[in-house]
């Protein structure tokens, strides 16, 4: 239910869709106790509105989810992955695009930064290279023979682009290679006591311009910086981190944060890809959303929750 609710995402997304892809049908209890069943078993179904994919993503402010259907798929039978490493983030955002228009669609797309790189190899070592800028991670999956083609390809596109590429020889390579990835969350904590961690979105052609301009806006407020996500689909967690007993240096990552945000949005992208809105973010919904979206947005809720008794306060000011 809270996959749902959230329509979470992950690495994979960029191949194979957010939960919203999966969820065929969905039983609500919604206002005054009423039941609504909406969606069907079947693939396709295009009578009335989408009602389900509204559902999907709602934060649990729309209803109680009693039931789910899902769609299921089988498991790929392969796949790889290599690591490229980069000396400088302009080049990065162009390997993506170059990746994603040659005709091969990786399964994962994954993005960390030089402060990223650092704090994971300070934390638990796998042999990052600590002086490089950044680094992709790519998987690609599907039949045997396709993956090791597409694999060897992905390799040649990034090396015309300047970066060194190690592919992993096994899944324990692989899996090693991903453990850096996965440790990123409890390496950020040995580096300050504070951190405030945004999931914005940005349309991938942009990427080459607004990954530099992120650097720009925490050189600005003097704070350390660290930017990792599913660059695949355009998807970058910013972290700002700094020091709790530090009230300034506080307030300095929340007027970041703004920034981020307002970045995002210029490039027409998103305030969030997956972390939802729910509190934190409720004045910035209305400004990717402006006033008349936001109005639709109050009136749907007004027309599922009237007595604002689903996770009150969340999402929408009621």
């Amino acid at each position: 239910g809270g996959n749902v609710a959230e329509n979470a995402g992950g690495p994979r997304c960029l191949k194979y869709g957010v939960t919203r892809e999966y969820v065929l049908g969905l039983e609500t209890v919604i206002k005054e106790g009423k039941v609504i069943r909406t969606g069907s078993q079947v693939l396709k179904d295009v009578a009335g509105y989408d009602i389900t994919k509204l559902l999907v993503g709602s934060e649990g402010t729309l209803g109680l989810f009693t039931e789910i259907t899902l769609k299921l798929i089988p498991k790929p039978k392969a796949r790889m992955t290599a690591l490229a490493t980069f000396d400088n983030l302009e080049t990065v955002g162009k390997a993506v695009s170059k990746i994603l228009t040659s005709g091969i669609f990786p399964s994962a797309l994954e993005f960390m930064d030089r402060d990223a790189i650092r704090a994971v190899e300070d934390f638990k070592p796998v042999g990052l290279p600590k002086d490089a800028e950044a680094l992709l991670l790519v998987e690609v999956d599907g039949h045997p023979n396709a993956v090791k083609e597409e694999i060897a390809e992905v390799g040649r596109i990034l090396q015309q682009l300047g970066a060194k590429v190690q592919v992993a020889k096994s899944e324990e390579e692989a899996q090693k290679l991903w453990t850096a990835r996965k440790n990123l969350g409890p390496a950020l904590g040995n580096l300050k006591t504070g951190k405030i961690n945004e999931d914005i979105v940005f349309p991938r052609i942009y990427l080459p311009e607004a990954l530099p301009k992120l650097r720009e806006i925490a050189k600005k407020y003097g704070l350390l910086m660290v930017v990792f996500g599913h660059i695949g689909d355009g998807n970058l967690h910013v972290n700002f981190l700094y020091d709790k007993s530090n009230r300034e240096e506080e307030e300095k990552a929340e007027r970041a944060v703004d920034e981020v945000f307002e970045l995002a949005l210029s490039y027409h992208g998103s305030i969030t890809g997956e972390h939802g809105v729910g509190l934190t973010k409720r004045k910035f919904l209305k400004w990717q959303f402006g006033e008349t979206g936001y109005e639709i947005l109050k009136g749907i809720k007004k027309l599922f929750d009237p007595k604002n008794l689903f996770n009150p306060g969340k999402v929408i000011e009621f």
